[in-house]
């Protein structure tokens, strides 16, 4: 109340009352009998009317240090301020600057204006933390007050929205005659508003997106980021002619020449009473230096243009030079000030901007007093780089001048030499000319010698390189041919005794079901007709011929005992049967899994894999653990072997590789990794699938691994775990695109349905073992639509694709062969050996009753271990 009774008293004797951080009490104390008319509370300083009254008194024990300490306004004090502003006709400067006012203080603070006493004409506000709920708290106020001239909301924060608020009040609440029409968009729609002269924005982040409002005084927009779009905008506003702006700050606002030059346009057409234009540390160029040179010889009142720190050139030097002296020779500049430091500006332009401007001026004070006090302020220091070249390029002059002296000098002393008597002297001269000659050619070849010494390093060194590449390619075949020689030599060494010559051949094969599997002496094959007879280098071991063995194939059941096993075979032509003109004796052959009769029904819808007619080595007839193997239908089912394929590894892809080849997807899940299980993953990643393997033994699971899985599961975690294993591997999608059987139990069975996805495919490759059916939950199939699909084998017409991933190295099927040996090689040594004997093989049948063995085991029939 204190408060509110000195400030609604008569009129004060001190016209500045300033206070420091003591509190409201103190401020009430301060005021002291009479009102003031200019109140500062804080920091108080003003960027929009700096105070020059210097015959104001400051209140008594005020010192300089008061100005430095913040007073955090209360609410009490807030309230006594707003009724001294609602009740006193006498204040008329509020400064509130550092007081973290924010929009709670100003809600407290603006109603006062409203009301019809205040005769507030500047409030500064700068450093109040008001951000954009201040600016919309106080757009009203402002716009409403009959008395304000000058708002500084410097260092706000109040960005976009806060400024739009602010503009729409201006536009809005005191329309003005002049204003824009209404049609036109926010971005244009600038005016000069009616009361407000002095307007303050600098430093609270605005962008060109906003709508400003011009102060017909004085505009500070300085350090804001309004681009080449807030500058186009303020064009359009000035280019309507209406503006009495004086002043625009528009300095540190990433300006570059599209929006200064659409500001430039404006100013021209709209041709406002500017004094004071600031465009420094802009991004303005060629473009917008001619655009304000122009410009400038427009606006006759133009005291002051900063375009310090941008990028201008020799064209915008030229264009300014123009403008200065189209605005020179009007008759009325009034330019003092042009600033052009820190830009790319020619030397000679600069001095004959500077000229221009000084003749303008002593013109000025010639014909008119009023600027006999005017003050020039032209370009003082050139730019460091302008500066430097200018030093350069004296000290180049001085050198060549020093040169030239030296020359001259010389040449005198040469010439009045020969013409005294002293040839002596004459003749010492030549000769040093002759010598430092001869040092200078001597110099020069050198040069030309080190650079030449240089080329031929680099090109040695380039040789070297390209020999380098070379000597590894060669390294590599030779090493490659070696092999290859090697396994020829040892197979015409081991050649040299021919069982079979006298129509006699080595063979495995079992008399009961389960029982011994011995090798045997057999009589050889004949080709049949349309058939051949082929040499077999190279047959795998596979879990269905274990099968057979033990009985569960019908074919093999109704072929009858004794049986010769074996199905995944290659090799080469011994015999070509009547009517078969694709094959000759000795082509090297892949025999596939199942040979087609290529009439029946299935056949002519193209799916010889389920053919009716079939015929399969090791299962219908007589198979490849022997050494020939006579088979029909050759030129529908046979393919030729590339070069790059061994006999081994066409044999490994058997009906392994071949039946997982069709499996290949997007997402797939292998249960079971044996040989089956491998080959589906190694085919799988050779055409870019993503696999996850699961099985219950380890080494299995780092094989699968090695040849490209993504991750393993251990099938020993149980069905649930290993199910939500799978539905984290795949993203969250619910589990496997697809998902195969490669072992044929029936927990693997019902696994593979478990983890697929809606609409997914369950391809069964693995045979399934014992009488009792697997359980298959035909309800999640039924509800989810998954297909399951079952995989027997790959068409003959099929192969040669596979075959050329082999041969392109992009199926590494040599990966997945475990061991090869001799015929009579011992137990022992299987350890290191990737391949097994016939009679080996024969127990390698055996022992799939107990095991799955890691890899796949290769059969040579037609090598034999050297003798003891």
């Amino acid at each position: 109340m204190r408060l509110l009774r000195r400030c609604t008293g008569r009129p004060p004797r001190r016209a500045v009352v300033q206070v420091g951080g003591r509190g409201s009490g103190a401020l009430a104390t301060t005021l002291g009998p009479r009102s003031p008319r200019v109140l500062e509370v804080g920091t108080g300083s003003s960027s929009i009317a700096p105070t020059t009254e210097a015959d104001e008194v400051a209140p008594e024990g005020f010192s300089e240090a008061h100005r430095e300490e913040r007073w955090e306004t209360s609410a009490k004090a807030l309230i006594a301020l707003a009724t001294a502003l609602a009740l006193n006709p006498v204040l008329s400067i509020l400064r509130l600057g550092g007081n973290s006012l924010g929009a709670e203080g100003i809600a407290l603070l603006a109603p006062a204006l409203l009301t019809p006493h205040c005769a507030l004409s500047e409030l500064s506000l700068p450093l109040n933390g008001l951000r954009a709920e201040g600016a919309e708290v106080l757009a009203v106020p402002v716009a409403s007050s009959a008395s304000l001239r000058a708002l500084d909301l410097t260092a706000n924060d109040v960005g976009d929205q806060g400024v739009t608020a602010l503009a729409t009040a201006l536009i809005e609440v005191t329309p003005p005659a002049q204003l824009a029409p209404a049609s036109l968009p926010p971005a244009d729609a600038s005016l000069v508003h009616a009361g407000l002269a002095e307007l303050n924005l600098s430093r609270n982040g605005l962008t060109g997106s906003c709508t400003l409002a011009l102060a017909k005084a004085l505009l500070g927009l300085g350090h804001n980021r309004i681009g080449d779009a807030g500058a186009a905008a303020l064009g359009t506003a000035l280019a309507r002619g209406r503006s009495q702006l004086q002043r625009l700050d528009l300095g540190h606002n990433a300006i570059g020449d599209e929006g200064a030059t659409k500001l430039a346009e404006g100013l021209s057409a709209g041709g406002p009473p500017l004094q004071v234009l600031r465009l420094h540390w802009n991004k303005l160029g060629e473009q917008a230096g001619r655009a304000l040179g122009t410009a400038l010889g427009k606006l006759r009142t133009l005291r002051t243009l900063e375009l310090n720190n941008n990028t201008l050139g020799s064209r915008a030097a030229d264009a300014l030079l123009a403008g200065v002296l189209a605005n020179v020779h009007s008759g009325c500049s009034q330019l003092t000030h042009l600033g052009l430091e820190c830009n790319v500006l020619p030397y000679p332009t600069l001095l004959k901007i500077q000229q221009a401007i000084a003749g303008g001026v002593k013109r000025a004070k010639a014909g008119r007093s009023a600027l006999a006090f005017s003050r020039l302020e032209v370009l003082q220091e050139m730019p460091q780089q302008l500066e430097a070249a200018k030093r350069e390029y004296a000290a180049l002059c001085r050198q060549r001048a020093e040169a030239q002296q030296r020359v001259r000098a010389l040449t005198t002393a040469l010439d009045d030499e020969k013409a005294s008597t002293d040839e002596a002297r004459v003749h010492a001269l030549e000769t040093a000319l002759a010598d430092k000659q001869r040092v200078d050619r001597a110099r020069v070849a050198l040069q030309q010698l080190q650079a030449a010494l240089k080329e031929k390093r680099e090109h040695w060194a380039l040789q070297l390189e390209q020999r380098r590449k070379r000597c590894a390619l060669e390294t590599a075949r030779v090493t490659n041919l070696e092999e290859r020689f090697a396994g020829e030599l040892r197979q015409l060494q081991l050649d040299q005794h021919e069982p079979w010559a006298d129509g006699e051949m080595r063979a495995a094969l079992y008399h009961e079901f389960g029982g011994p599997i011995a090798v045997a002496t057999l009589p050889r094959p004949t080709a049949p007709a349309g058939g051949v007879v082929v040499k077999v280098e190279a047959t795998g071991v596979c879990r269905s011929d274990w099968h057979g063995w033990k009985g569960h194939d019908s074919d093999i059941v109704d072929h009858g005992l004794p049986f010769v096993p074996g199905h995944e075979l290659s090799g080469t032509i011994a015999e070509v049967g009547e009517g078969v003109t694709k094959f000759r004796v000795g082509d090297r052959v892949a025999v596939p899994f199942i040979l087609s009769c290529g009439t029946c029904r299935e056949c002519a819808r193209g799916r010889a894999t389920v053919c009716e007619a079939q015929a399969q080595p090791g299962f219908t007839m007589h198979g490849s653990f022997a050494e020939f193997v006579a088979l029909p239908r050759a030129e529908r089912n046979l393919c030729h072997l590339p070069a790059q394929v061994t006999f081994a590894e066409a044999a490994a892809l058997g009906c392994r590789s071949t039946t997982a080849y069709r499996a290949a997807g997007e997402t797939l899940a292998v249960f079971g990794c044996g040989g089956l299980g491998l080959s589906a993953v190694l085919c799988a990643v050779a055409v870019g699938a993503r696999v996850i393997a699961v099985d219950v033994n380890a080494p299995a699971r780092a094989k699968a691994e090695a040849l490209g899985a993504v991750a393993s599961i251990d099938a020993t975690l149980g069905a649930e775990l290993v199910r939500q294993a799978v539905l984290e591997l795949t993203d969250g999608i619910g589990a496997a695109d697809v998902t195969l059987d490669a072992a044929g139990f029936g927990p693997t069975c019902e696994a593979a349905v478990w983890c697929v996805r809606r609409g997914g495919r369950v391809v069964q490759a693995g045979l399934p073992i014992g009488d009792k059916p697997p359980i298959v939950p035909m309800a999640r199939v039924a509800n989810r639509e998954i297909e399951i699909l079952g995989s027997h084998g790959l068409d003959a017409a099929d192969m040669p694709a596979v075959l050329q991933l082999v041969a392109e190295g992009k199926l590494r099927v040599r990966d997945l062969i475990e061991r090869e040996v001799t015929l009579e090689e011992l137990c022992h040594s299987l350890a290191c050996k990737r391949s097994v004997t016939l009679e080996e093989g024969c127990r390698a049948i055996e022992a799939m009753e107990h095991t799955s063995p890691l890899g796949i085991t290769v059969v040579i029939p037609s090598l034999c271990a050297p003798c003891e």
